[in-house]
C-alpha cells in the first residue's frame, strides 16, 4: 500500500515504517495554499528525509485552495520550493489535492494550468480528488496520474472500488490504516496500475538509482554477501558490524545488492538482506 502523510500523523518513526513490508511508498503533504513559510506542513522536512534515510520511495502533495487560474501559480510555486530540495531523491508523483468546498467549479482548468508547470520543472504531475468530486467537477479524462478517494464505511479495508469512467493509478480506500512507527490510522491507498511505479518515474529520479548511496551494516553478529539474492547462493564474504558499504541497486524488498570490504578487507559485491542495512543520511 501507499501511505500518505501529514503533520497530523504526529511524530512517525520512519525506521519502523520502513520495516512493515505492507508499506510500498509514501506521499508526503507539503503544506497548502499559496507559496508561504507559514503554511508548510511542520513536518514535511522530517517526513521527507525520513523516507530518504530509510529507503521509502515517496512523492508529494499540496492542498488546494486556488479558486481562479490566476492563483494557481502560487499553489505551483510553493510545492515546487519544497520538492526542488530533494529533486534527485522523488520517485513518485507530485498530486494537487482538490477538495475544499467552494473550488469545484473550473477544477480541471486549474487542475491542468497546474500541471503544466509542475511538469515543466521536471516531475510528475498527477491529481487527487474524491469519488463524488471527481464525477461533480472534474467530469473529464486528464492525461495527468489520478489518485481518487472512497471510504466507505471507512473501517481500514478495501470496500467499493471509486466509479469513474476514467482509468485511475491509486485507490485511496481508508484514513485508519495501522502501520508501524505510526500512532493511530493513517491514509491508505492501493496501486491499481501494475506498471504506476515505472510510468511515473521522472528523469531526474532514474539517475538517482545510480548515484552513489551508502549504507551500513547493522547486523551485530556480522552480515553474509551473497552470490545471488537467495539464501542458498554461495557467501562471498562477510561484512562486519557498522561497516560501511555502497548500494548499487534495491533489487528487491528482502535484497540489496551492495560492494564494500568485508571482514577480510577484500572488496566485494553482492546481495545482503535489506532488514541488516541502514541508508545513511
Amino acid at each position: 500500500m501507499i501511505i500518505d502523510v501529514s503533520e497530523h500523523q504526529g511524530k512517525i518513526d520512519w525506521k519502523k515504517v520502513a520495516k512493515d513490508k505492507s508499506v510500498e511508498g509514501a506521499i508526503v503533504r507539503i503544506g497548502y495554499g499559496q507559496n508561504i513559510a507559514a503554511q508548510d506542513d511542520k513536518r514535511v522536512t522530517e517526513n521527507i528525509e525520513g523516507c530518504i534515510k530509510y529507503g521509502i520511495p515517496f512523492g508529494l502533495y499540496i492542498y488546494s485552495y486556488a479558486k481562479s487560474v490566476d492563483s494557481v501559480k502560487g499553489e505551483a510555486e510553493h510545492i515546487l520550493r519544497i520538492a526542488n530540495k530533494y529533486k534527485n531523491k522523488i520517485s513518485l508523483p507530485l498530486y494537487y489535492d482538490i477538495e475544499e468546498p467552494g473550488t469545484g467549479s473550473g477544477s480541471l482548468t486549474r487542475f491542468e494550468a497546474w500541471a503544466k508547470l509542475i511538469k515543466a520543472a521536471g516531475y510528475t504531475p498527477g491529481l487527487y480528488t474524491g469519488e463524488y468530486w471527481y464525477n461533480a467537477y472534474i467530469k473529464a479524462d486528464t492525461s495527468y496520474t489520478k489518485w481518487i478517494a472512497k471510504y466507505g464505511t471507512n473501517n481500514g479495508k478495501q470496500q467499493t472500488k471509486p466509479n469513474i469512467k476514467y482509468k485511475y493509478d491509486l485507490w485511496q480506500y481508508t484514513s485508519k490504516a495501522t502501520v508501524s512507527g505510526i500512532a493511530g490510522g493513517v491514509d491508505a491507498s492501493v496501486i491499481m496500475n501494475k506498471s504506476w511505479k515505472k510510468i511515473t518515474e521522472t528523469a531526474e529520479a532514474k539517475k538517482s538509482k545510480t548515484a552513489e548511496v551508502k549504507v551500513k551494516v547493522i547486523a551485530k553478529s556480522g552480515l553474509n554477501c551473497r552470490e545471488k539474492a537467495s539464501t542458498s547462493a554461495a557467501i562471498l564474504g562477510a561484512f562486519t558490524y557498522n561497516s560501511k558499504l555502497t548500494l548499487i541497486e534495491k533489487t528487491s524488498d528482502k535484497w540489496w545488492k551492495v560492494k564494500g570490504k568485508d571482514a577480510a578487507g577484500k572488496t566485494i559485491t553482492g546481495y545482503v538482506y535489506k532488514q541488516y542495512v541502514e541508508i545513511l543520511s
